[in-house]
């Protein structure tokens, strides 16, 4: 009666702790791990990152609340030595998340979090690739109607009538899932357009009439 009570008891407080000790009893060669308070995960960690960019790690508790410390492992090879270099990363608490900027990544990494009484997390390899080039890029020049010119193309600077509109349209080396044109015009803070991209991921466009639009106001 006191061992069923006991395990009823513990039931209730911890279920997944007394179904750990079940297993360990009766099938003891197992080695049924015990489960951790915390449970340490990437969120959204992709498995390949252009050369040369930044990488920001973010890592979540499945368990919910995250340990007061979080901790990133990054391994990584280096020409000339037998083992790899591990470097350890403090991760900086921001809301739910803990994360840390990995800046200018030339080689492929390894990476695991440790936090808590978690330090189970498998290591996570991150491919460094070459970054998608641009092989060709034009500008359509589209004149207003006043002026009975036709429509140009140019590949660097040119001239236009007022009124004309501008289609950006080029393609990269390899396919590619998004791209963006950064755009500064005078004292203004750059700012970021998203480009069309074809079905076939390498030719991409700012059609004439997407916003903001390009439209040539001075000449």
């Amino acid at each position: 009666l006191v061992a069923i009570l006991f395990v009823l008891v513990a039931t209730a407080v911890g279920p997944r702790f007394v179904g750990a000790g079940v297993m360990r009893l009766l099938v003891p060669w197992t080695m049924t791990p015990w489960p951790t308070q915390h449970q340490l995960m990437f969120q959204m960690l992709p498995e390949r990152v252009a050369q040369g960019t930044d990488l920001i790690v973010r890592v979540v508790d499945r368990n919910g609340q995250l340990p007061s410390r979080v901790v990133l492992y990054v391994e990584r090879s280096i020409a000339g030595k037998r083992r790899p270099e591990v470097i350890r990363r403090e991760m900086q608490r921001n809301g739910p998340l803990a994360e840390v900027t990995l800046s200018d990544l030339t080689h492929s990494v390894r990476l695991r979090a440790v936090g808590g009484d978690d330090a189970q997390m498998p290591w996570r390899k991150i491919e460094i690739v070459d970054a998608p080039r641009i092989d060709r890029l034009e500008l359509v020049i589209t004149p207003p109607g006043y002026g009975h010119q036709v429509q140009t193309k140019s590949e660097g600077h040119f001239q236009a009538l007022v009124g004309s509109r501008i289609e950006l349209r080029g393609q990269t080396n390899r396919a590619v899932d998004t791209a963006d044109l950064k755009l500064s015009l005078d004292d203004k803070k750059p700012s970021e357009v998203p480009l069309v991209i074809a079905p076939n991921r390498r030719d991409i466009s700012l059609a004439r009439d997407s916003s903001p639009g390009w439209t040539v106001d001075r000449s």
